[in-house]
């Protein structure tokens, strides 16, 4: 498994999921096909998911974009800033 990174923010997006920002941009997540991620929230408990890579605009950002997370299936409630994100393997690998 390969560690994404930490949440910083997280924002709903009706009836898509869950975008994920973190603490450092993780260039190396594939944006070729869904992703298999474990997120582990700070009250010890994790949950696994199906993701996208994105791009997103932040104003903040030095570039104007960072990588992000679509975590389908996932509420706002589900991924807390301060989980930890790392993307699991494909079955069979």
């Amino acid at each position: 498994m390969r560690s994404v990174g930490t949440v910083s923010e997280t924002f709903a997006i009706l009836n898509r999921g869950v975008c994920l920002f973190f603490e450092a941009s993780p260039d190396h997540i594939s944006h070729l096909a869904l992703l298999n991620i474990v997120v582990s929230r700070p009250s010890g408990t994790s949950s696994a998911y199906r993701a996208t890579r994105e791009f997103a605009r932040k104003c903040d950002a030095p570039t104007g974009e960072v990588v992000a997370l679509l975590v389908h299936g996932a509420t706002i409630e589900d991924i807390p800033p301060g989980a930890v994100v790392i993307v699991a393997p494909e079955a069979g690998t």
